[in-house]
């Protein structure tokens, strides 16, 4: 007999989220498929990226513009070396 059923790995052991009818001991085959983030969990990673972003933004604030100017040519300076190399890799 095949049952679906969904479970939730706690502590090293799958424990179904629903009654399955299955004797205490009878061994069982399972079939592990990842479902996908539940709302609830998408909703948590979005508070934390954007606690993560706020803190960012409030300790960026302390530098000068001019340390940010100097930073932004240093990233430009940087993409255009890897593209270069990127390029005279794939032509290689």
């Amino acid at each position: 007999m095949t049952e679906r059923i969904t479970a939730v790995m706690e502590k090293g052991m799958f424990r179904p989220l629903q009654p399955v009818d299955v004797p205490e001991g009878r061994h069982v085959e399972l079939e592990v498929v990842r479902l996908l983030p539940t709302v609830e969990d998408r909703e948590l990673a979005v508070r934390q990226m954007d606690q993560a972003f706020q803190e960012f933004w409030e300790e960026a604030a302390q530098y000068p513009e001019e340390w940010w100017d100097e930073f932004q040519r240093d990233l430009q300076a940087n993409r255009m070396n890897f593209e270069e190399r990127v390029s005279f890799e794939s032509e290689g």
